[in-house]
């Protein structure tokens, strides 16, 4: 079961617990692990595997000292760095980079783990949502839907927006369109 959990130091953590109870503790906030950004806080998260995935916002350090903030998208270990960031290029699509997400989903399936999000990304200075999806043996990510392309199995329809996401335990994403 995937937790985000608020404490009464105001700090906030991600995780999930095990059948038997035991938490297992992903990320918290104020603390930089492993090299990564700080943590400041987490959306709503979802069970990857036995980690959990979820929305954060970050505060990263750049050169000479000073800081930047960015939305981003957490997934598998502790060990492993944000998914994607705000300001990260989008692979797949020239010139393009992330502006937001929505909080990611996940099969769930341990050893078969996926994990796919709706973000928007900004180029030629135009926004445009899409679908990204990242499969436990590929660190790059592939876009799966974005809106202004063609809707496999329609007349031609294409896709405006995307308002909701789920993942089948396949690993295939199931949208809800509008």
């Amino acid at each position: 079961m995937a937790v985000h959990l608020s404490f009464t130091d105001d700090a906030e953590a991600i995780g999930n617990f095990d059948p038997n109870g035991s938490f297992l503790r992903y990320r918290i906030t104020g603390e930089g692990e492993h090299g990564h950004p700080l943590a400041l806080s987490f959306g709503i998260p979802d069970l990857i595997g036995n980690y959990a995935a979820a929305s954060a916002t970050f505060e990263i350090s750049a050169t000479g000292g000073s800081t930047r903030m960015a939305a981003g998208v957490l997934a598998s270990s502790a060990d492993a760095p944000p998914v994607a960031l705000v300001g990260d290029r989008v692979s797949g699509v020239n010139g393009a980079v992330f502006t937001r997400f929505l909080d990611p989903v996940s099969n769930g399936e341990p050893g078969a783990e996926g994990l796919a999000f709706v973000g928007q990304m900004r180029i030629s200075g135009k926004t445009s949502p899409g679908i990204w999806m990242q499969r436990p043996v590929a660190s790059l990510l592939d876009w799966v839907a974005r809106s202004g392309t063609t809707a496999p199995g329609t007349d031609g329809s294409r896709f405006a927006r995307f308002t909701s996401l789920a993942m089948l335990p396949t690993g295939s994403p199931v949208l809800w369109l509008h």
